[in-house]
């Protein structure tokens, strides 16, 4: 019976340190993102400037170590969120920054999620299996809010939610589906 070398196994816990951090600093950056966007008006320069500076990090560090597409795409849209936020706090508005920010922002978003979504398609069996049943209950997760807190504005005149908390509950849904999946699979 082989059993992996140490150099192995020691590779293999660096890459999921890796995967872990870059995660964790790209949801990070969105966060800072939404709090630049919502929070107090003196919090908003300084909060975007640090989302876009980790964003610039993960887009770095992704293009140097991993060479994913997908997480560079993302590692930019924070990079975009930032600027925007930026942008949105001065007056006056710089509109013809913000349409090409906000079309960058699309491109990107778009281009990460159509190459993760051909990543997952050209995965091995059990990869592209926990890749699609992660994404199948993040999306029936987030119709599930997205329905129970509609029928609570209208019957119950809860206050109305931003879309951003629609995206993070889709998100955060997403990624503990597929951690899930992971350790199950594993």
């Amino acid at each position: 019976m082989n059993e992996p070398s140490k150099a192995y196994r020691a590779g293999q816990f660096a890459g999921a340190w890796f995967r872990y951090l870059t995660f964790t600093v790209g949801i990070s950056g969105l966060a800072l993102g939404l709090i630049a966007g919502f929070g107090p008006r003196s919090w908003r320069t300084p909060v975007a400037i640090v989302a876009m500076v980790i964003g610039a990090l993960l887009v770095s560090t992704l293009i140097a170590a991993t060479r994913s597409i997908s997480l560079a795409c993302f590692g930019f849209y924070f990079v975009l969120v930032g600027a925007g936020s930026i942008f949105q706090s001065h007056k006056p508005q710089p509109t013809w920054a913000l349409i090409a920010i906000a079309a960058g922002t699309i491109v990107s978003s778009v281009a990460g999620t159509l190459s993760a979504f051909l990543g997952g398609r050209r995965s091995k069996e059990v990869d592209r299996l926990m890749f699609t049943e992660s994404i199948t209950i993040a999306f029936f997760v987030t119709m599930l809010f997205a329905l129970s807190y509609g029928l609570l504005e209208a019957w119950f005149k809860a206050p109305k939610l931003s879309m951003w908390l629609v995206f993070t509950v889709g998100m955060v849904s997403w990624v503990v589906s597929s951690l899930v999946f992971r350790r199950r699979y594993s």
